[in-house]
């Protein structure tokens, strides 16, 4: 089994850079990832999260374990796939996952702080869920702008 300094150079060549361009990352010096990687030091905190947003499985660099490895075979043949896609294939695949998981919200809905607010009270005062008046309050607002009588059941 490796240790931290092994799985640090690891992930270093895995993301195909060298101890300069990995430094840079990092936020240190050459001379100081290579101490890193000969075990002369240890990073801190800041080094590991500048390293982590840039890729380094860092549940790797201290348990030997890596997340992959955490899969099942089914999550890594979709993570093989998707990493292949374009953006836009991405894009396609994403949206007919989501179509396809039972109970999945399918509509998001962005508010101010005041409507949401608003949303908030009137749920209150109705004495039904946020989720129900917002349901409620886009079922409306859609017949609305379709024209069609409401079919729906007022609280």
């Amino acid at each position: 089994m490796s240790d931290f300094k092994s799985r640090l150079k690891e992930e270093r060549k895995r993301l195909g850079l060298n101890q300069e361009k990995f430094a840079q990352l990092g936020g240190v010096s050459k001379d100081t990832q290579l101490n890193y990687e000969s075990g002369l030091r240890a990073p801190d905190s800041d080094y590991l999260a500048a390293v982590a947003r840039a890729g380094v499985d860092i549940r790797y660099l201290f348990s030997g374990v890596s997340a992959e490895d955490q899969l099942t075979n089914r999550e890594k043949e979709l993570l093989t796939i998707a990493r292949q896609l374009s953006d836009e294939g991405f894009a396609s695949v994403m949206a007919l996952a989501t179509s396809l998981v039972p109970n999945r919200h399918r509509f998001s809905i962005n508010l101010t702080d005041e409507e949401q607010a608003r949303v908030e009270a009137m749920a209150r005062e109705s004495g039904i869920s946020i989720g129900e008046m917002l349901r409620w309050l886009a079922i409306n607002q859609a017949e609305e702008i379709l024209k069609k009588p409401s079919s729906g059941k007022k609280k």
